[in-house]
């Protein structure tokens, strides 16, 4: 239906948002007959129609009006849910930018949450778009302050003089749960870093990656709900993953008791949807199920926007994606049948624990090697599991912390020519097939990624590099996972998306550190070598490459053991 107002301005048909002099209007006056808030055309003139309506959409949602503001209405949040590579970042960053030059609205105070591997990421973003714009917009971050004392006075700088403050979920975490007598901190300190984080704490809030805070209970969002705005905004682009719970925990976040608390929220929309998904189910349960599918979307509609990959597709090349089945060597058989009938126990306890060590052998022989002997001492994998579990809340079955059979034997070494085959690359076909594609990718100049689950996996192909090509680490490839730092990592991704490093082909990529936020549009070609778990990790990882910015045709190669 075409209102006279959108009839009066020219509004088109199918867009939402209205474009006057390459400004995208927010907020329009209709008594005045002028736009009251406006996005800057330099957002404007490299923005999609779809990230002007994500723009609006967060301003409707978190704002509504000036008039609103002026009220003191205390505004609200909303999701926003569009796939890995649509250009989340920059409808934020637009926003932002509105509402902290526009005199009207007033807001001083920005907080983003973001996993420790795009931290930087914001900081660049922010000086890449925000920079030409204005110099009067400040950014904060922590990676370089390692004292509690030094972090709180930062904190104190930003709470009193405004700007955009950037916080990893961890240490957020850390911060505002420490406590005068346990952390040995000074009250005063612990005051300083409370006011500025929590109460009266930022005007905005922002959670990128916001699917981390799908468990209602862990630490981390119940220290996130402690902050006293209403204006949250989450951003994910994979809002739900595996079940109905962690979409009411994300909800309930941005907009609190929108759908009830948990009990009714079960009870009307989560029971009738599940009840209608099983092979027997009812055509009755059917019926429901789609009826209150249906009531829970319109419910949701305006605190969360889906955009779909579909909407990438007229601006980006071709991506092919191929699934690679490879045989197990003569070793690696062997391998597997001695430790399924050996040491494989027939309970569900353990069936996570054979599932790793399999996953071990069918990698290639000296990855199994190395994770039976702890190669690396026990006190440095144990750290680097911290890392890691502090870096990637997804998904806990993943983290790698499948203990070794402590056998005294090296029964694998039998299998193994006595241990020579643990050197040579033909022991693993998924090896031989990682390093032809590798040759070929490089004579063709494509930069690739290679995504893990496993450190030890990393290590293995990181040997061979070396062994038969001769490469070395910060030369000719780059290996991120959660043990190298936030500074060094951002370093690495410039240096790897720079168009005058031709040196670089290759980054190797642990899946839990690295398949949220980076922007690896360098690469187009992306090797799994393991599926995992959790499929949200693989379409994480494809979507480094496949996004905007990325001007070849993209090829993927899930890598199968059979």
């Amino acid at each position: 239906m075409v209102t006279p107002q959108r009839e009066l301005l020219g509004c088109e048909e199918g867009v939402n948002v209205l474009v006057i002099n390459d400004e995208v209007c927010l907020e329009y006056d209709f008594e005045e007959n002028r736009p009251v808030v406006t996005v800057h055309p330099f957002f404007t003139k490299v923005m999609k129609a779809h990230q002007y309506e994500g723009v609006k959409f967060m301003w409707d949602a978190c704002f509504e009006s000036l008039s609103e503001i002026a009220a003191g209405r205390p505004g609200g949040g909303c999701i926003l849910a569009h796939c890995m590579g649509l250009g989340k970042t920059l409808q934020v960053l637009a926003l932002l930018h509105t509402v902290l030059t526009h005199p009207g609205v007033k807001m001083q105070r920005v907080l983003v949450c973001c996993p420790l591997s795009t931290v930087l990421n914001w900081v660049d973003e922010i000086h890449k778009w925000i920079g030409p714009v204005t110099n009067q917009i400040k950014v904060f971050e922590l990676s370089k302050l390692k004292k509690t004392y030094e972090r709180a006075y930062q904190l104190e700088d930003w709470y009193n003089g405004g700007g955009i403050f950037i916080i990893g979920y961890e240490l957020f975490r850390s911060l505002t749960t420490l406590d005068p007598f346990l952390d040995d901190v000074r009250p005063t300190i612990i005051n300083k870093i409370r006011t500025a984080l929590l109460d009266p704490g930022p005007d905005i809030i922002v959670c990128d990656e916001g699917h981390l805070l799908k468990n209602d209970c862990s630490v981390l969002a119940v220290a996130m709900s402690r902050v006293v705005t209403k204006r949250r905004i989450i951003l994910t682009g994979t809002p739900m993953q595996n079940n109905l719970r962690e979409y009411y925990c994300m909800v309930n976040f941005v907009k609190p008791n929108l759908l009830g608390t948990y009990a009714e929220y079960s009870n009307r929309f989560e029971n009738p949807i599940m009840n209608g998904q099983h092979r027997d189910s009812s055509d009755e349960d059917i019926k429901l199920m789609k009826a209150r599918t249906h009531i829970l979307h319109k419910v949701l509609e305006g605190c969360l926007q889906r955009q779909e990959a579909s909407v990438l597709y007229p601006y980006l090349p071709k991506k092919h994606e191929y699934t690679v089945f490879i045989t197990l060597t003569q070793c690696q058989w062997d391998l597997y049948k001695h430790y399924l009938q050996n040491y494989a126990k027939q309970s569900k306890q353990s069936i996570l624990k054979d599932f790793h060590i399999l996953q071990k052998i069918w990698s290639h022989p000296q990855v199994l090697h190395n994770f039976q002997t702890k190669a690396r001492d026990r006190a440095e994998a144990n750290k680097l599991l911290k890392a890691e579990k502090l870096e990637d809340d997804l998904a806990t079955e993943d983290v790698e912390d499948i203990k070794p059979n402590v056998s005294e034997d090296l029964w694998w070494l039998d299998y193994l020519d006595g241990g020579s085959m643990l050197e040579t690359l033909d022991s693993s076909n998924k090896f031989v097939v990682v390093f032809r594609l590798l040759d070929e990718c490089i004579a063709l100049g494509d930069k690739v990624l290679i995504f893990s689950t496993s450190l030890f996996c990393l290590d293995g192909l990181e040997y061979f590099l070396k062994k038969m090509k001769n490469w070395s680490l910060g030369n000719e490839y780059y290996r991120l996972d959660g043990s190298v730092p936030a500074e060094v990592r951002q370093k690495w991704c410039r240096e790897f998306n720079a168009d005058s490093n031709t040196k670089t082909k290759l980054f190797l990529v642990s899946t839990r550190a690295g398949c949220l936020g980076l922007n690896m549009t360098a690469a187009n070609r992306v090797i799994i070598m393991d599926t995992s778990w959790n499929p949200a990790h693989d379409i994480q990882s494809i979507f480094r490459v496949y996004r905007f910015g990325q001007k070849k045709d993209c090829y993927i190669y899930r890598l199968v053991a059979m």
